[in-house]
């Protein structure tokens, strides 16, 4: 599944080049991860484990490309399992691997992914506190717990600027109503009118009152 799903996010950014512009880590994760069970093996110190984890995961990328940092939760997810249900003579190295990695994760996610990033660490969370309890809690094993809880989500990218507005007269552009402003004053039968109209409104006579209206709109598009 984690293969099918980078041979997609590579495809993706073949077709769509604004979004190869993110940094590509999906391949990246991948590889990482993989190689991550050969160094737990070696019962590195925590200082010596987060060095190494660094060398190999190389800079932390500032933001993927869409679906990048699921690729990276996925993967840590099934290290983090491995190791701790690892046996005891090589767990703990394992999980020390573990909390170096966690760290690694994109800085930023994109802004439309913003609600599903949060979502999927929230869930990785609970993932990973339900197999530790499992297996039953040691004080390294709290360390990794507490190490994914500061790393939290990632921030996001700012969000895309809005549409411009269409130009007056353009395809989907609001209609515009054009007003004329007549240039002789009222007649006394339309100012008449308005004191009727009013006292239509008021006794809630809707119907008489668009009457005069429509009366007074019609010369005054005519009048000169």
């Amino acid at each position: 599944m984690l293969v099918r799903s980078v041979g997609i996010l590579c495809l993706v950014g073949t077709l769509f080049p604004h979004v190869a512009a993110a940094q590509q880590c999906a391949l990246r994760y991948t590889e990482s991860f993989a190689r991550l069970p050969s160094l737990g093996l070696r019962n590195l110190s925590q200082a010596q484990a987060i060095s190494e984890v660094n060398n190999l995961f190389g800079p932390r990328p500032d933001v993927c490309e869409p679906g990048g940092y699921k690729v990276f939760l996925d993967a840590f997810t099934d290290y983090a399992r491995e190791a701790l249900r690892a046996p005891v003579r090589t767990r703990d190295g394992m999980i020390r691997v573990a909390i170096a990695a966690v760290q690694q994760g994109p800085l930023r996610v994109p802004f439309e992914e913003s609600k599903t990033a949060v979502t999927l660490f929230r869930q990785t969370r609970s993932n990973i506190h339900a197999i530790a309890d499992d297996v039953g809690i040691t004080p390294l094993m709290q360390q990794l717990l507490d190490a994914l809880e500061r790393s939290g989500p990632p921030a996001t990218t700012a969000p895309p600027p809005p549409p411009p507005s269409p130009a007056p007269g353009s395809p989907g552009a609001p209609s515009v109503q054009q007003v004329r402003v007549p240039q002789v004053p009222l007649p006394p039968w339309a100012v008449i009118s308005l004191y009727e109209i009013r006292d239509a409104l008021n006794s809630k006579n809707t119907g008489v009152a668009l009457g005069k209206l429509e009366a007074i709109l019609k010369w005054m598009e005519t009048a000169q």
